[in-house]
């Protein structure tokens, strides 16, 4: 039982660190409070995020950042993915993004004014 144990142990520390390393996140560095955004890596495969502004030099701050494991897409800021995960391109911030990518969002308190770069 202890062997199965350690070895359950092992697999899962590599499990999760395999995951964490090919997640894509989305940072809002911009000052929109409440700013949804969507990702969407194909048909019902999507996320919808509300991200709070994230405080100077805090960039991993619960709330302010959103991350999906394994998956690359598009972000679309602000954004909503519908039913079938669709996304439009009439948002200031419509950009792919891989699987091991991250968005950082910018701006000040507009969303329509927003701009996003895309990292990887």
């Amino acid at each position: 039982m202890k062997k199965f144990l350690i070895m359950l142990s092992v697999f899962a520390f590599f499990f999760i660190s395999s995951h964490s390393a090919d997640s894509m996140c989305v940072y809002n560095d911009s000052e929109v409070k409440d700013l949804p955004v969507a990702f969407v890596c194909g048909v019902f495969c999507c996320n919808n995020w509300t991200l709070q502004p994230c405080p100077p030099g805090k960039p991993h701050t619960p709330g302010c950042y959103a991350c999906r494991y394994d998956k690359g897409g598009r972000i679309t800021a602000p954004g909503d993915a519908s039913f079938l995960c669709l996304s439009y391109a009439d948002t200031p911030c419509f950009t792919n993004v891989s699987d091991h990518g991250w968005v950082v969002i910018h701006g000040g308190t507009d969303p329509d004014t927003i701009t996003c770069t895309t990292h990887r």
